[in-house]
Formats: C-alpha cells, structure tokens, sequence
C-alpha cells in the first residue's frame, strides 16, 4: 500500500515540522503502508528540524520515494535525499548553499559561530557525497557558488535518479457514461464535496483582512480588521511606517464609506450612498445659511444707507435755520447743542428750547 506524505513550505516553525512528519509516518504505519512518497517544495529553513525529519524518514522502516515537484533548497535538499529513491519534475529546481545564521557578539562568538556553520556544512557535504559520488572538495565549491540545478542538471549531478514527465492529460469536460442521462451517485457526491471544499477555499481568501486604503483626502490609513470594519482600529501611517492611530472624528474614506472614529477604533459606519446623502444636506443647509446671511448683509447696507441719506437731509436743513439766526444770541448756541444730539443719532424728546426749535424750523420752511 502507497502512502503520500506532503512537504509543501518552509521547515521548521509556522512551516513542515518534525512533529507533522512523525505524525504522517504514525498514520502510514496505521494504515499498514509498505510505500511512502514525499512530495517535496521547500526553500529549506530550521537546520536541525531538518535534521530531525531527514532521521525520521532514514529510520522509518518505510520505503521512502521522494518527488521534488517545485523548488528544493538548502536544509530540504538533505531531507530530499532521505529517499531510497529521488524523482524529480522536470520543470522542478534544486539549489545547493552554505549554511547561514545572522548572528551577534563578540569575536569569540563569531569564531564559534563559523566553526559551527562548517560543522554543519561538513555533515550535509558527507550526505551529497554519499548520494553523488561528487568528490567533497568539488561539493565545497560548489556549495560556496550557491549552485542551481535543473532536473536534468541534478539527474546527472547525482542528487535525483529519475525525471518525471506529465503523467496524465488534463481535461477541461466531464465525459458522461455512454447511453444514460445519470451521474453516478458515488461520484456526484464527490464532485460536490470538491467543490465545497474550492468555495470554501476561495471565501477564506476573499475574506477581508487587515485593509490598506486612503481617506478621502488621500490619507493612507491601516485597518486592523479579520472581516467587518466596524470596531476594527484604525491608524494612519506615518513616513517612517509606523503606524499611529486616527484621531477621534469623523472621516470618509476613500470609496465613500463614512466612518466615525472614538479612541482609535471605527464605532460606526455608513454606506458610501447615506454618508453622501448626509454630506449633500450639510452642504444645502450651508448653502441655506450662507444666502440668508447675504440678504441681511444686503438689507443692513441699504438701511445704513437709507439712514445716512436722511441724516444728511436733516443736517441740511439744520444749517439753513441756523444760518437765519441773529449772530451771537444765546438760542443760537442752545440750538446747536440740541439738534447736534440728532447727528449721533438720539432723540431729543424734552428740552426747554424743544418747542421754540420746531417753531423756528417750522417758520423756516414756510419762509
């Protein structure tokens, strides 16, 4: 019985584990396989996971073929070459290099830290070799060039025995049973479960997840966000790219979507059509306001001007009655100080010489 066993990623933490790989041997072993085929794409990673899953397989007790089917590099070339048999896609590559670490310290420390890289490096070389038959000295180099390989470049290196070409034609229509209208249940029910599985696949990546966008006045903010926006934080970002949160307001961004923001964090939201219909009132009551205040504006000036005009009348008239006046008389005086209140505007209203004044002013214009 065949058993597959998937090596698709990066080796070590948040990638293949070791605990993964002894997990599926564990699942082989229950299910009485005699075979297992490691299908391989990595860039390599974590050293000494790598060494743990090379052991692993070496000492499974299974037969183990390995298929390179994408890129393999680095520490998963060792764990490719754990197969008693090594295949190769022919549109598949293999990358040789040496060890690296970034590392900080003293000399002492840096001393240590390349002998422990050549250690390494020696161990991975003795492996190749034993695989190869290239001689060390030539795998040294060879590793210090970081050197890249085609299939058929690795064939004749040594690394892989055997180039796969496409096995199976693919087809874009399904070819029913002859003479009958009926999928077979058993096959319906798959194609559905496939199916299933596809939608689901595509809706966790169409999932919205943390959203870059702009304000409306081409703000760049970050949304910090697994799916709906509302109470998601929200921050703009700063030159440096660090991110700082928006400060309370309101805002809209720049789809048209309003948004108001309390201690960082988006507390209410509206659709691009109501945050435009609300924005369209306040721009029509703006608009309401600001002819209101042009037609007082108006009506001031013209009763500025219509009071000026009779001021200027007035005075007119209060001249010519003076000028009547017998020079050097008291009245004349009194007069003058009485109708001058008019000029700033007040109304004089009792005043010992108030009637003698419209007397006079009414004996002027009968004159």
């Amino acid at each position: 019985m065949l058993y597959d066993l998937y090596i698709y990623g990066a080796i070590g933490e948040g990638g293949v584990t070791a605990e993964y790989v002894k997990s599926q041997l564990e699942e082989a072993k229950k299910k009485k396989a005699d075979y297992v085929n490691v299908h391989m794409s990595s860039p390599g990673g974590e050293v000494y996971e790598g060494y743990t899953i090379y052991n692993l397989l070496k000492n499974s007790g299974f037969k183990i073929n390995t298929l390179i089917e994408g890129f393999c590099a680095s520490i998963a070339t060792l764990i490719a070459l754990a197969g008693d048999e090594v295949s190769m896609n022919k549109t598949a590559s293999f990358m040789i290099h040496n060890p690296f670490v970034g590392v900080e310290g003293d000399a002492n420390t840096l001393r240590q830290t390349a002998e422990h890289l050549d250690t390494i490096k020696k161990e991975l070389v003795k492996v190749y070799k034993e695989k190869t038959n290239i001689s060390e000295d030539e795998l040294w180099t060879l590793m210090d060039n970081e050197t890249y390989y085609t299939a058929e470049g690795a064939q004749t290196a040594g690394f892989v025995k055997v180039v796969n070409e496409a096995q199976y034609k693919a087809v874009a229509y399904f070819q029913p049973k002859p003479n009958t209208n009926k999928m077979d249940k058993p096959l319906l029910d798959l194609i559905k479960s496939e199916f299933k599985s596809i939608k689901n696949s595509i809706t966790a990546i169409l999932k919205p997840k943390n959203i870059d966008t702009t304000l409306e006045d081409g703000t760049a903010v970050f949304i910090e966000t697994e799916g709906d926006i509302l109470g998601a934080s929200i921050y703009t970002i700063a030159e440096d790219g660090t991110y700082v949160p928006l400060t309370d307001g309101e805002y809209t961004l720049a789809d048209g979507t309003g948004i108001v923001v309390t201690g960082g964090a988006i507390t209410e939201v509206m659709p691009a059509a109501q945050a435009k219909t609300e924005v369209e009132a306040l721009q029509a009551e703006n608009a309401a306001l600001k002819s209101e205040i042009e037609a007082l504006t108006k009506s001031a000036a013209e009763m500025k001007a219509s009071s000026e005009t009779v001021l200027t009348e007035l005075n007119a008239k209060i001249e010519a009655v003076m000028a009547k006046l017998p020079a050097g008389e008291e009245p004349k005086a009194k007069f003058v100080k009485t109708f001058k209140a008019i000029d700033s505007k007040e109304v004089v209203s009792e005043s010992p010489l108030s009637g003698w004044a419209k007397s006079v002013l009414a004996e002027n214009v009968r004159s």
